[in-house]
């Protein structure tokens, strides 16, 4: 036997007299606000290159390492007998700072 049937469960909300579920209603409501709000948008570039994303301060050189870019300046906390500062002009001595070469 049929569960509505036997009063289990109300019948779904309307709105109205249309037949419109509430569920409905709310479901249309998100599509337009995402449409309104631009979600879904789809785009064939980037509005800037990400090679380009990080520009360096003044005394600072940005440098793309393994483990990620950075801005280097003389001074700063870096690895240990590291070789890839070399090719910044930067080597990292015991005392864990960078050195100009």
């Amino acid at each position: 036997m049929d569960a509505r049937r036997k009063g289990l469960y109300p019948p779904p909300r309307t709105v109205g007299n249309r037949g419109v579920t509430m569920r409905h209603r709310l479901a249309l409501a998100a599509i337009a606000v995402a449409g309104a709000f631009g979600f879904g948008h789809v785009t064939s570039a980037p509005a800037a290159p990400l090679a380009a994303a990080r520009s360096c301060g003044a005394g600072y050189v940005s440098a793309h390492l393994s483990w990620g870019d950075k801005c280097l300046h003389a001074g700063q906390f870096c690895k240990v007998g590291n070789r890839e500062y070399l090719k910044y002009g930067f080597v990292c001595p015991s005392t864990r700072h960078l050195r100009l070469r």
